[in-house]
């Protein structure tokens, strides 16, 4: 009652005004809305992007859409994050207010349709309320909700990529390069969220990730900046391999197959790990971490810093530490293959990525490049690199037995 009082006679801006008039008739159009956030807090986080599409006599109009790209460049700065998808975004790009009036003039009096729908509103109005602006009046539809209803399963949740099976949905563009378990060699293209975990832990690990090689199928929107960082990062890995090199001692290096520094000589197996891990969303499996504690497979990574923290290091008496540092900074990792050549004298760095505090609680990107011998390399008596790596991606499940 209070609030209405307050907001009766309250001098709105003339497109909410506008945007309220259209609700004196009822709209046959849908419009079905994805809010991209920095985390799940509506009081502390911040609206990253909006892409829309409306739906009208069950028909999808392809034409009439809506995506924008929000300029939050100081919430990035002040949170030490990112913002460089901000400045390769290809995307429409606006201040706040500008993209949050271009979505209310978009939306109109339609019914908007999401999943998890009501979150996406929560941020919207938090934004509308700095604006002197009311609240959403669009009727929701939580496609979560309906399903739970549909499926009288209202205590279990549902994430979108369980709906997607569900339903069986044609796949969206980055499923169209989803990877091939039985593919021998690289192993590119998209792994899905929860479908990779450490060697030793049935728990997936909370993450999404595409592999990326330049002679394999990639996303146009990729190809050029990714293939340049590649090869910049791939010609960093081989000096620090001849470093590595040089530091070993002669009882080591006179065991080995050939000498470190040729091992990934023209290798066609290096991979680059374009590595999301969602907001959690408070529903995840007990001890799910983001990345649970692993060693990689191959010769070395190198891991510039990533867009948030969580990345920690296990030392020789068991105690994690958490690894600071800034942009530019990179963090070069020992892989099992360098310290099974080596017989050890390089050993493997156990590391892990955990879940972010409910208050930090964002997305989190990072792009560990893993430098890697050809199959036919040998590292000892027992492996060669392709027997080796088969080993432990069948150990992960990104490998299964043919038919």
């Amino acid at each position: 009652m209070i609030d209405w009082l307050k907001n009766i006679n309250k001098e709105y801006p003339v497109f909410w005004k506008s945007y309220l008039a259209k609700f004196e008739g009822k709209s046959n159009r849908y419009v079905v809305l994805s809010t991209e956030t920095t985390g799940l807090n509506p009081k502390k986080d911040v609206i990253l992007s909006f892409g829309a599409v409306a739906v009208v006599n069950d028909i999808i109009r392809i034409g009439d859409n809506f995506e924008v790209v929000i300029l939050q460049y100081k919430y990035l700065h002040d949170n030490g994050l990112s913002n460089e998808f901000l400045i390769e975004s290809k995307l429409s790009k606006l201040a706040e207010p500008q993209a949050m009036q271009a979505l209310v003039e978009y939306i109109g009096n339609a019914v908007l349709v999401g999943h998890r729908i009501h979150f996406d509103i929560e941020m919207i109005n938090d934004v509308l309320e700095k604006m002197d602006c009311g609240k959403l009046k669009n009727e929701a539809l939580d496609i979560e909700i309906m399903h739970q209803k549909l499926m009288d399963m209202t205590n279990k949740s549902f994430s979108l990529e369980d709906l997607i099976k569900q339903y069986k949905l044609p796949l969206n563009e980055k499923k169209s390069y989803l990877y091939n378990a039985q593919e021998r060699g690289a192993q590119t293209g998209y792994f899905p969220f929860k479908s990779e975990n450490a060697k030793g832990y049935s728990a997936q690990d909370l993450k999404e990730f595409f592999h990326y090689a330049p002679y394999k199928k990639t996303p146009e929107i990729q190809a050029q900046m990714t293939k340049e960082y590649f090869e910049k990062v791939t010609q960093l890995a081989h000096e620090l391999l001849k470093w590595a090199e040089n530091g070993l001692p002669d009882a080591v290096s006179k065991n080995l197959s050939m000498p470190l520094s040729q091992m990934a000589k023209e290798s066609t197996l290096t991979l680059l790990r374009i590595l999301h891990y969602p907001p959690l969303q408070g529903d995840e499996e007990k001890d799910a971490l983001r990345a649970a504690p692993h060693e990689d497979i191959n010769l070395i990574t190198l891991l510039p810093f990533a867009t948030a923290p969580g990345l920690q290091i296990k030392d020789s008496k068991g105690n994690w530490h958490t690894i600071p540092g800034d942009p530019g900074m990179i963090v070069i990792n020992v892989g099992d293959m360098l310290a099974h050549c080596t017989q050890n004298y390089y050993s493997s760095t156990t590391h892990r990525v955990v879940n972010p505090k409910f208050e930090k609680n964002r997305a989190r990107y990072s792009l560990p490049l893993f430098f890697q011998p050809n199959n036919d390399v040998r590292l000892s008596s027992t492996h060669t690199a392709g027997s080796y790596f088969e080993e432990r991606f069948r150990e992960q499940g990104l490998v299964k037995d043919k038919d």
